[in-house]
């Protein structure tokens, strides 16, 4: 009798649930770390796309042309799903719902309490919520985020109230953010209006997440402010009531010559985000026997495959292929995490005289897009001797 054992370690971690599934003849197969079944694998696409719309941008997210995500990050997701083509299974969800009150909303919440906004706030709680549930129903999807403005301010204060080690954070494999309002420092400078209007801290986009941050030349909103920018907003922000409306409108003029533009940056983001998603790579690194040799016939001898991880993506649930003595042994397994490593496990029961030759295949059907196909095979004999 055969016996194939899979298990997956993320570093230290293993799993312990055992499957007996019966197969032709004297073969069994033994999976540990089964992830519920393989249809409700199937029905779960391996990275959601999530959109955070800018300030003011579409209303009523049940009737808009940018899906709830905003002009420029529905514009980015439009041309990362032509950049994916078929290689990937990318959910695009609707963008998150929340209220992302215009500018000037946004300024009277930041001076009515400093150092926060309710709208912000708001956005930061419907994120977290909706990764969550869809974690809850595709616990093994990844995701991408990607927001504009004010919904760049969104995810960066969500994220970093994460636990930077933490299985949701892992889950994030990549961020895009047009025109962060949140302070950034570059050469020593804070950049950006709003830090510079309303004393905000400093904000760092959280390291151990991949992410790109554009911020246009001549946008105050995330680069250098203008004194001309300046001046208006204050005048603004000292305006009677009557006033107010027109003053900010000029002041966001003021201020914005380049932050209506990112459009334009779909191409480079969506470049940079589809070298990460389709960089997937799953490798056979080596092989073990557990058993001591040598191999003696009517024994029961044991070899471990070790496969790593090797791509920026974790691997999702795939198929493998033990081929033993000519017959087909195939089944899937857990997802491996980026930079992880799993095993599979041949158990051959009372091994007859003579040798026997084991084929291992990762992927056979080629169902993953891979940046190399050549490291997918294991080829080993077994000669089992009279002793």
């Amino acid at each position: 009798m055969i016996e194939a054992r899979s298990r997956h370690s993320l570093r230290s971690t293993n799993m312990k649930i055992r499957l007996i599934v019966p197969l032709v003849g004297v073969l069994s197969v033994l999976l540990a770390g089964l992830p519920a079944t393989g249809a409700a694998a199937e029905e779960c696409a391996r990275v959601g796309f999530i959109g955070v719309k800018g300030s003011g941008e579409d209303p009523d997210p049940e009737d808009n042309a940018h899906r709830n995500m905003g002009a420029p990050v529905h514009r980015l997701a439009e041309v990362l799903a032509e950049r994916l083509g078929e290689n990937l299974w990318v959910e695009f969800y609707p963008g998150i719902d929340y209220p992302a009150v215009t500018v000037q909303e946004l300024g009277e919440q930041f001076r009515e309490t400093p150092g926060t906004a309710d709208s912000v706030v708001s956005g930061q709680i419907a994120l977290l919520a909706k990764l969550n549930e869809i974690t809850e129903t595709c616990p093994d999807q990844q995701f991408v985020l990607a927001g504009y403005s004010q919904g760049a301010m969104v995810i960066k204060n969500a994220l970093n109230g994460l636990n930077p080690t933490g299985p949701m954070a892992k889950r994030i494999k990549a961020v895009v953010l047009y025109s962060d309002p949140l302070p950034n420092i570059k050469n020593g400078v804070v950049r950006g209006v709003f830090p510079k209007l309303f004393s905000l801290a400093p904000t760092e986009f959280p390291s151990a997440i991949r992410h790109k941050i554009h911020c246009n030349p001549g946008d105050s909103v995330c680069g250098k402010v203008s004194n001309t920018c300046t001046l208006k907003v204050l005048d603004a922000m000292n305006a009677t009531p009557l006033d107010a409306p027109q003053k900010w409108n000029d002041a966001w003029a003021a201020c914005t010559e380049a932050h209506h533009t990112y459009e334009s940056n779909a191409d480079e983001a969506a470049d940079w985000l589809s070298g990460i998603l389709l960089n997937t790579d799953l490798a056979v690194t080596g092989y073990k026997y557990l058993t001591p040799k040598p191999v003696c016939a009517g024994s029961n001898p044991a070899v471990q495959l070790e496969i790593k991880n090797k791509g920026k993506l974790d691997s999702g649930t795939y198929d493998i292929r033990w081929i033993v003595d000519g017959d087909p042994l195939d089944h899937y397994l857990p997802s491996i995490p980026e930079g992880g490593t799993g095993h599979a496990e041949l158990h051959y029961h009372g091994i007859p005289q003579g040798t026997h030759t084991i084929t291992f295949i990762v992927d056979p059907g080629e169902r993953l897009v891979e940046t190399k196909e050549d490291n997918n095979r294991k080829d080993i004999n077994v000669v089992a001797k009279a002793c």
